[in-house]
């Protein structure tokens, strides 16, 4: 029947145009890339261990083709080549990315804008990472040194407080 093909030929367009056929490529691409097994990509998400799910995580990530990546500690559980991998294709991303990490070198790699979260109140440092440590470095050396002189201590005396002439 004619409608039936017709809505064959529209679902086989739609398929192809959403990238049906290489869909299994890019799955493999990415799960070999990341270290991910056949058989871990069968196994129930609960039962995989904290590396393991990093490692889901950032392949369904790097499947949806999405504008944004939000990542929290990206390279915690990763062996060297999945850490390698998982950097050579944040290169490739051409969207935003924006990352949680206490990793120094990662952070080095990718940062081009840094917020520390410090006493509830976000500080802005739109630059990479060492131009923040020059920025740190140039602060606490403008900060005022402390006074060689100790402080006189206090003595309780009888009636209030009295404060000592001499430094013990």
């Amino acid at each position: 029947d004619k409608d039936i093909l017709r809505e064959y030929d529209n679902l086989t367009a739609q398929f192809q145009s959403g990238g049906g056929y290489d869909m299994d490529v890019e799955l493999d691409k990415v799960c070999n890339g990341l270290g991910i097994t056949a058989e871990q990509r069968i196994q129930e998400f609960s039962s995989l261990s904290g590396g393991e799910k990093t490692r889901m995580n950032l392949a369904r990530l790097l499947l949806e083709k999405t504008d944004i990546l939000l990542l929290d500690e990206p390279t915690n559980h990763l062996d060297i080549a999945s850490r390698e991998w998982v950097e050579a294709a944040i290169e490739e991303f051409e969207g935003v990315l924006l990352f949680v990490s206490h990793d120094r070198y990662f952070i080095e790699k990718f940062a081009e804008r840094i917020w520390v979260l410090e006493d509830g109140t976000i500080k802005d440092y739109p630059c990479g990472y060492a131009k923040y440590r020059s920025i740190l470095e140039h602060e606490a050396m403008a900060k005022p040194v402390a006074s060689a002189e100790p402080k006189p201590k206090k003595e309780k005396v009888k009636g209030g407080t009295k404060e000592l002439d001499k430094l013990i």
